[in-house]
């Protein structure tokens, strides 16, 4: 995906009682992976995203989750 931060690439995988996401930006050189060992983990996803990295372009709707506030 295109982004103000260059190109984004991520990705998410969900297991019984994991939840994990990751992304980065090639032009700005930085990324974030959270892994979490609780079913209901990925729903601090998006907040943690954009509060820590900026990240406003995760596809969130893509696994039911709610855009970043």
């Amino acid at each position: 995906m295109q982004t103000p931060y260059g190109r984004g690439f991520f990705k998410e995988g969900t297991d019984d009682g994991n939840r994990n996401h990751m992304i980065g930006f090639d032009r700005s050189q930085r990324g974030m992976i959270v892994m979490t060992n609780s079913g209901r983990g990925d729903s601090l996803f998006p907040m943690l995203f954009a509060r820590l990295l900026g990240d406003r372009y995760s596809p969130w709707a893509w696994n039911g989750q709610v855009p970043a506030p």
